[in-house]
């Protein structure tokens, strides 16, 4: 779970589809849900303003055609995961799991599995295995900066029961986002103190006199890359009872038993869980053109986080990496509703950023030094270096600025060139 935020209540995963699955029947948005289809192209069309996009419906192709294109799609490509090359992971009898791919019918009680990885996937797996597994193993490269918080906030729960339901709501979530906000800002400038806070955690959960050094000291700062949240120090509490041991080291070779570490050691193993990271894509993988030209994201200055460089009529919700998803995801919502409204009241069917002729330097949207990050510089849209074309971290200045930029700001509105279109 990285970058969770710790200052509010952390669901699970039943409880958040159970939520959205409520919120969409209760707003009707569930009758206007098409499932299984796969969209490969979308293409505009300056003559007559208008998107056409081709998918793939159980077999069948399906053309849609809109006046406005919102990509939720975010930025991870679900369908192929990070998968680096282990020599001899062929030789292995037992299964191999990668997460993204978790087989439903998979037994694991009773086994020996091994989890390659630190990141937020393998914390949030790892306690959960504990539970059935005979014996979890997590063996990392390198660890990562880890965060305790509890499943229930206290505080939350005691607003809620004071304030009215939408007041309590309003009240928790700019609280958190002003949590995030100085977590995020305090590690920056003050990665010492950060790391000392963390430090406590760990030495507050696990055994007296563990190599905390060998397995909790990352060698970088504070949100160089991602703080993973453990909800109750629980991965703190698996290793400490025992369940789940911590390995840092490098993989020599996988063979039919387990994993033969380069100092030697061999990790018995009947399950090993490959979470070993992400692999990112732009606009979930759907060729893009404009006036049948293919875009390539990668060659666009991103415009307040959601529209790309003269792209009419398109925006991609993008969540932040400092703070919790939604927030990047509703604040993106209402910029585009907010778009929407606009061009409506004006009778424009296309607007989109231009930048000019002025220049301005980029840089990398994301400011991490994440495997993830790394390995996809070239896929993500660049960041300029002031607004509104800097890729934003900041979520309270964002908000700020939604509220009193000026809409009209390095955008161009025009009506369709063809009459009645």
């Amino acid at each position: 779970m990285g970058a969770v935020d710790p200052a509010g209540d952390v669901a699970d995963g039943e409880q958040i589809r159970d939520y959205l699955d409520q919120a969409a029947r209760k707003h009707h948005i569930d009758e206007h849900i098409e499932l299984g289809t796969h969209v490969h192209f979308a293409d505009w069309d300056s003559v007559t303003d208008t998107w056409t996009l081709r998918a793939d419906r159980e077999g069948r192709e399906r053309v849609y055609r809109a006046r406005f294109v919102f990509f939720a799609t975010g930025y991870y490509d679900y369908d192929n995961p990070y998968r680096p090359a282990f020599p001899g992971i062929e030789q292995f009898t037992g299964e191999v799991v990668h997460p993204q791919h978790w087989p439903e019918p998979l037994d694991y009680a009773g086994k020996r599995i091994v989890v390659i990885g630190s990141g937020a996937t393998a914390v949030s797996l790892i306690p959960a295995l504990a539970e059935r597994a005979s014996h979890v193993t997590m063996l990392q490269r390198t660890p990562s900066y880890l965060i305790s918080g509890p499943r229930v906030e206290p505080m939350a729960n005691a607003v809620r029961k004071v304030l009215p339901v939408r007041v309590a709501h309003g009240a928790l979530r700019w609280r958190n986002a002003l949590f995030a906000s100085l977590l995020w800002t305090v590690s920056r400038r003050a990665p010492e103190f950060t790391k000392r806070r963390l430090r406590s955690i760990a030495e507050r959960h696990l055994p007296e006199g563990y190599a905390i050094d060998t397995h909790f000291k990352p060698p970088y700062n504070p949100w160089d890359q991602r703080l993973c949240l453990i909800v109750g120090a629980d991965l703190y509490r698996a290793v400490r009872g025992g369940k789940v041991e911590v390995v840092t080291d490098h993989i020599g070779h996988i063979d039919a038993g387990g994993i033969a570490l380069a100092s030697g050691r061999h990790l018995d193993a009947d399950v090993i869980v490959t979470a070993t990271g992400l692999a990112l894509q732009a606009l979930g993988g759907v060729t893009v053109s404009v006036d049948e030209e293919k875009i390539n994201p990668h060659d666009r200055f991103i415009y307040r986080r959601h529209m790309l460089e003269d792209v009419p009529n398109m925006a991609w919700c993008l969540g932040y990496t400092s703070a919790s998803w939604t927030l990047g995801a509703d604040l993106t919502a209402q910029s585009v509703a907010k778009l929407l409204r606009y061009m409506d009241s004006h009778g424009y069917t296309h607007a989109y950023p231009h930048l000019g002729r002025s220049g301005m330097p980029e840089q990398p949207a994301f400011n991490l030094q994440s495997g993830y990050v790394l390995r996809a510089l070239d896929v993500l849209p660049k960041s300029g270096t002031r607004r509104p074309w800097i890729f934003s971290h900041d979520f309270l200045r964002d908000a700020v600025d939604h509220r009193i930029t000026p809409i009209e700001q390095s955008m161009v509105f025009g009506r369709c060139a063809r009459a009645g279109a």
